[in-house]
């Protein structure tokens, strides 16, 4: 393609775009001066971002270089079909109402940063699930951070003179935003997400209404429409690939993978409220549905009427103005703004292109920040602080994050250039192409996270087998596996042209999940059965379930527990909540409490215990959850209340109020209204309770999955200090 470059406006090409870059490391420095010390402002921004910065950073981590480079080349290349492509934004939006708020509901009163942070804790699977689904985040989060480092270097080649042009503005734009990134963390990539969010925006419709223009207006456009091929203006398209079938598969699961991947998953995690979430959703699908409809679709056909399409041995090309290979579709609004806004407006044409590939930049960047800001939470949280030093500090921790920011930035770049220079090697492609393949990968956590949000049936066994089959199948049927589709017409890679790739692997990821989850389940009753006919004696030496859990606990009784710190009694009255008292009688009875570490110590809120430091006693109590039940006493200063984390969750776990938490009484949480208090300590609440160490607050309530694996042997490793219970019995009253 001959090269068409932007310099009528001389130095004014290098001011805009200086102008912009310098804008966003001044946000970057903003955001930095803004934070806190802490992985909870790093990765989520203190968890307070409103409506307008959430809405914001949402559209622009959805909308990257796919959006304004790769879907109007997928529209040049197959015509108005890919036009309902559209319909994946209000799926999508559908998703953040839905899906983001019960996420957004959950992290917040648990503490969670990345997508494994929740979905171990309710699968119980610290390891397996673990890098597992790190490793979904991490195949989806590479392949878009290279296709916006790919896409600022092609805009580099088109705004600069120079052969090395595209090299040397991939290697700036990915080193800026490296830089805000590990400046400010998510404050600052929100931020600067607020300005390209804006930029994206005004240049998808700039772009559109310019394209009417070059046509001659709306009835000139329309009338070049009306004259394309008759492929180009019908199903499957002009490539014959767009059935419908592969359509609407490609937009529900592009829609669903682009939603639960981990950038947005945080996104929900970092929003003030559900109500922030919720607006957001809203807007989110009126301005980017529009967006694609008056920008995206008239880019796509207009460039098809001003630079027809080619074939070659039955293959479809760009026009020669355009590219010469078929991975070369993505640059037809690039070619077409460079090529004609300045010959059809002069001077305010170059600047309008100008301001357009800005908005480009704006779409890649605020992608790639996102994504590159994602990954450093998964490696640093879910592989680093697991797996390799459970003990180091936050601010360790946060600079761990930042090193693993440029390290992805570095091999991203690696890619990317030798794609581009190499004759023989091209791990890129085209954008729209790479863009489906990481969502593919990221789309088999939602059976996962739809059972967990909503059917809470699945097991550990069927999560860890469904998203093991999911990925599998998706990596057998993409390009990564070149050999499993060199067959014939029975081979695999005929697959990939019935529906979307994400599609079959999500189907195998839900029908495996599903068979494994039900046999596994039936496994888990007869433990539980099995826990019940033990001999009484035998399940007290094991602290499980035994055949006396349904019976009824006196109208009131003591308990006196000694801690490390020293002893405090509780008295519990039946009256104040008959399920809860019940269960706590049968806990202490079983001797459940012994041992157990006190994790969670928040000054000024709540001590928090409950996990057995056996893993097989924890299986047998998780099944055996507590019907909901009203408050009926206040959560005062010393009352002993049950934890849960959503409708009928409570099992084992319990939490003392450290001073009064009034508002606990009336707190909807998962459709629930309130935590009933049970008893309350009457000696020992300055004397030992006051005392517990706080040192980590919530940090410990953040590794539950590791916790019930593990017991006071994690906690030990990675807390040491922390305070627990030596004894905890019922005794006269």
């Amino acid at each position: 393609m001959e090269q068409v470059v932007l310099n009528d406006l001389g130095g004014m090409t290098y001011v805009v775009v200086a102008g912009y870059l310098l804008a966003l490391l001044v946000i970057g420095y903003i955001g930095y001066q803004r934070s806190r010390v802490g992985e909870e402002d790093y990765y989520l921004a203190g968890r307070g971002q409103g409506w307008i910065v959430s809405s914001l950073t949402i559209m622009a981590t959805f909308f990257s270089s796919f959006a304004l480079l790769g879907a109007p080349g997928m529209v040049y290349r197959d015509g108005v079909v890919f036009a309902l492509f559209s319909l994946n934004v209000p799926i999508s939006g559908a998703l953040v109402y839905v899906l983001g708020s019960r996420i957004h509901r959950i992290g917040r009163s648990r503490g969670f940063v990345t997508p494994a942070d929740m979905l171990c804790e309710h699968y119980g699977s610290p390891v397996a699930l673990r890098l597992l689904v790190a490793l979904s985040g991490f195949l989806y989060v590479m392949p878009y951070v290279v296709m916006q480092i790919q896409a600022g270097g092609i805009l580099a080649s088109q705004l600069f003179p120079g052969e090395n042009a595209f090299v040397i503005g991939a290697i700036v734009l990915a080193g800026i935003t490296t830089l805000y990134i590990m400046i400010g963390g998510m404050r600052s990539v929100a931020w600067t997400d607020v300005l390209q969010g804006g930029l994206l925006v005004v240049g998808m419709l700039v772009a559109g209404v310019a394209t009417v223009v070059m046509l001659g207006g709306v009835s000139g456009f329309f009338a070049g429409v009306a004259a394309l091929p008759p492929a180009s203006l019908s199903v499957p398209g002009t490539t014959g690939y767009w059935s419908p079938e592969m359509l609407f598969t490609v937009c529900f699961f592009a829609s669903a993978g682009s939603m639960v991947q981990p950038a947005q998953w945080m996104r929900y995690y970092s929003a003030k409220s559900t109500q922030t979430l919720r607006r957001s959703a809203l807007i989110f699908t009126i301005v980017l549905t529009i967006c694609y409809l008056f920008g995206i679709m008239l880019v796509g056909l207009g460039g098809q009427v001003l630079y027809p399409l080619e074939t070659s041995g039955g293959v479809v090309l760009p026009n020669p103005a355009v590219g010469s290979q078929a991975n070369q579709f993505d640059q037809i609004l690039v070619v077409m703004i460079s090529q004609n806004l300045p010959a059809v407006f002069g001077l305010f044409g170059s600047f309008l292109a100008i301001l357009i590939m800005v908005a480009i930049m704006a779409a890649a960047m605020s992608t790639a920040d996102s994504n590159l800001h994602a990954l450093s939470a998964i490696l640093t949280r879910d592989i680093y602080d697991r797996f390799i030093d459970p003990s180091a500090s936050e601010a360790r921790r946060t600079w761990v994050g930042r090193g693993i920011i440029l390290l992805a930035t570095v091999l991203s770049l690696i890619v990317v250039i030798v794609s581009r220079t190499s004759a023989t090697v091209n791990l890129v492609g085209m954008i729209a192409q790479l863009g489906l393949l990481a969502i593919a990968f990221s789309s088999q956590l939602l059976p996962m996270t739809i059972d967990m949000l909503f059917i809470k049936r699945g097991t550990r066994q069927g999560a860890i087998a469904g998203i093991v089959t999911g990925l599998g199948i998706v990596f057998l049927l993409s390009p990564l596996w070149p050999v499993a589709l060199g067959g014939g017409p029975g081979s695999l890679g005929r697959l990939r042209t019935i529906i979307d790739i994400g599609a079959w692997g999500l189907f195998a990821n839900i029908a495996v999940f599903a068979i494994t989850s039900v046999f596994t389940r039936k496994a888990a009753v007869v433990v539980v059965l099995a826990c019940l006919a033990l001999p009484a004696s035998h399940a007290t030496a094991q602290s499980l379930p035994d055949e006396r859990i349904a019976e009824s606990a006196p109208d009131s009784f003591k308990v006196a527990f000694e801690t490390s710190k020293g002893g405090f009694d509780v008295v519990v009255y039946r009256s104040w909540a008959p399920l809860a008292a019940d269960r706590f009688y049968h806990l202490v009875r079983l001797e459940f409490y012994d041992e157990a570490s006190i994790y969670r110590v928040v000054p000024g809120y709540v001590a928090q215990f409950g996990i057995h430091n056996d893993e097989v006693t924890n299986q047998a109590w998780r099944p055996l959850v507590l019907e909901d039940e009203p408050v009926r006493q206040s959560n005062a200063r010393g009352t002993v209340a049950f934890a849960r984390g959503g409708p009928k969750s409570r099992t084992t776990q319990v939490y003392i109020n450290l001073v009064d938490n009034g508002r606990l009484d009336a707190l909807e949480y998962g459709g629930v209204r309130g935590y009933p208090p049970f008893g309350k300590i009457v000696r020992g609440m300055d004397e030992a309770v006051a005392l517990f160490n706080s040192q980590y607050a919530n940090a410990p309530a953040m590794r539950q999955d590791s916790i019930n694996a593990s017991g006071r042997t994690y906690l030990d490793r990675a807390f040491p200090g922390l305070d627990y219970i030596v004894t905890a019995r019922l005794v006269a009253f």
